[in-house]
């Protein structure tokens, strides 16, 4: 046990850094929670896709259907190539969080209560580390590029990398990165003394480069997630064009949801009109603050409506992960005001005088201190709740099922699955395929595919009998029995022809899951004797 004067001469020693101890236990944090964490399906059906494509090609088709760019799936590629352990992935998933809170701390202009704050807070805490998916990605190239930003003078291929990276991680991100090419662009033509000086310190050729890294990039994620016209995933490419009120204040509220952690009730008028109040306000005090830093008021501005109408009202999507966007471009525009001289001239001459009042800046600017720091806090309240939930809670009934079958030696029974959607994680966590009832042959992840429905029972039992008796032999030969895997209660009262077929005997539930449709039931099958 150390001693309360032992443990002041270690804080206050040359070697301890609030710095280091923040990111050492953000880190260790992060591996005990991973080590309990149960993958469910968003998390493993890439690692799957990645695992059992059958060739290059088929990868590339395949990731079409899930309307993510390219990076994620490269990277689960290059970790089955050394492993088909998910621990790989978490790791790996780990790896990225820590690499964003350590930039965050070493160039980040943003106090140590408020850095502390972030770095506890949900979604770099949460979402973004516990939860192993390709939205890591967009926080880690922010901060890259809010890192690389002040050395824009020497060179814009450094930037032209990490936007790129950015494009292909997810499709938020690769929105937050074309606003910011915007941003640069703009300064680059309008601001003539940042023009002298990069021309001057880098040439045409930077440039050059630069635009052909980002033109090449930014078509390679278009190209990837424009879906094919057979998905169905999210509706598909349509889009809802009319103009719908509530429609748009569900939208707003996705904001207040980023912001304040609290989604407004869809159903409740006065609710979305308080929540969207409160976050378009807060919106307008950081308008009023980047009022001297005109390219980043630009990317900030335009970044967060324009995500706001085309996701949220025009896709009406609407997960924490999802809006996550707006706070990363909230932090963002922040960062890059530290690192970027004052302004009062777009470099042209407006039609009219912006109201640009000293006084008016100053009190957003002070109003905006505290307030920040209050958002941190609540972020970091909800992160350290649903670190702990997560912990005292499966995220999926899938490990402790995986769990229990490696433990009763029954891997290599002849499994039939459904609902295959909700299958990914235990075709994951037993490195193995089943037999899909809606795909009537073996497989392990789902494409979305128009026309996908999910099979009925009756269907489901149609099906087993067929493979019981062997009537599917390019399948699998006749078998005595097999475990049929449910993500839902068979109702042992169901009168049916295929329940008369059949010996259907209980052997196992898990419905400890916080995700509601990965409870699974096992259920030993065989036909009976006539």
């Amino acid at each position: 046990m150390v001693s309360s004067n032992n443990l002041g001469q270690r804080l206050r020693s040359p070697g301890f850094t609030i710095s280091s101890f923040t990111i050492s236990s953000f880190t260790l944090i992060g591996l005990v929670v991973l080590s309990r964490h149960a993958l469910w399906r968003d998390e493993v059906n890439p690692w799957l896709i990645a695992r059992d494509s059958e060739s290059w090609w088929e990868f590339w088709q395949n990731i079409r259907y899930e309307g993510h760019p390219v990076l994620w799936y490269l990277c689960l590629s290059g970790l089955n190539a050394l492993t088909h352990s998910l621990v790989s992935m978490q790791i790996f998933h780990l790896a990225l969080g820590v690499v964003s809170i350590s930039l965050l701390w070493r160039y980040s202009p943003f106090r140590t209560l408020e850095k502390i704050l972030f770095t506890f807070g949900y979604f770099p805490f949460f979402e973004y580390l516990i939860i192993s998916r390709n939205y890591s990605f967009g926080l880690l190239f922010a901060f890259v590029f809010c890192s690389l930003f002040p050395r824009r003078h020497h060179s814009y291929i450094p930037l032209a990398i990490t936007l790129v990276f950015m494009a292909n991680s997810h499709a938020y991100a690769l929105f937050i990165a074309l606003f910011l090419t915007l941003m640069l662009a703009l300064e680059l033509l309008l601001d003539r003394s940042h023009r002298q000086r990069y021309f001057k310190q880098a040439g045409i050729r930077d440039l050059i480069v630069s635009l052909l890294l980002i033109a090449v990039g930014y078509g390679l994620a278009i190209s990837v997630i424009s879906p094919p016209s057979a998905s169905s995933l999210h509706g598909g490419s349509s889009l809802f064009l009319a103009f719908d009120l509530h429609r748009l204040l569900w939208a707003i509220g996705r904001l207040a949801g980023s912001y304040f952690m609290i989604v407004p009730n869809s159903d409740r008028w006065l609710d979305l009109i308080v929540m969207d109040t409160l976050a378009l306000g807060l919106m307008a005090l950081v308008g009023l603050r980047l009022c001297k830093k005109p390219w980043i008021l630009v990317f900030y501005g335009f970044s967060t409506i324009f995500i706001m109408l085309l996701f949220f009202y025009l896709k009406q999507l609407g997960g924490y992960r999802h809006f996550g966007s707006l706070y990363i471009i909230l932090i963002t525009s922040l960062w890059l005001a530290a690192d970027s001289p004052d302004s009062t001239s777009l470099g042209f001459k407006l039609p009219f005088k912006l109201p640009l009042k000293p006084h008016l800046m100053a009190t957003a600017t002070g109003l905006l201190k505290p307030i920040f720091t209050g958002l941190l806090a609540i972020h970091c309240a909800v992160g350290v709740v649903m670190v702990g939930h997560d912990m005292a809670v499966p995220y999926s009934g899938s490990r402790a099922t995986a769990q229990y079958l490696k433990q009763e030696g029954l891997t290599d029974e002849l499994m039939i699955a459904s609902v295959d959607s909700t299958m990914a994680p235990l075709s994951g966590y037993l490195n193995r395929k089943f037999y899909y009832p809606e795909l009537q042959d073996w497989g392990s992840f789902t494409l979305f595919r128009s026309g996908r429905t999910e099979t009925p029972l009756p269907q489901v039992l149609d099906q087993a009998i067929a493979l019981l008796r062997g009537e599917k032999p390019t399948i699998t030969p006749a078998r005595d029995r097999a475990l049929l895997v449910l993500n839902y209660e068979l109702d042992p009262s169901l009168a049916s022809p295929q329940v008369a077929a059949l010996t259907i005997t209980p052997l196992q539930q898990f419905r400890r899951s916080y995700i509601i449709n990965e409870q699974y039931y096992l259920y030993w099958i065989s036909l009976r004797s006539s």
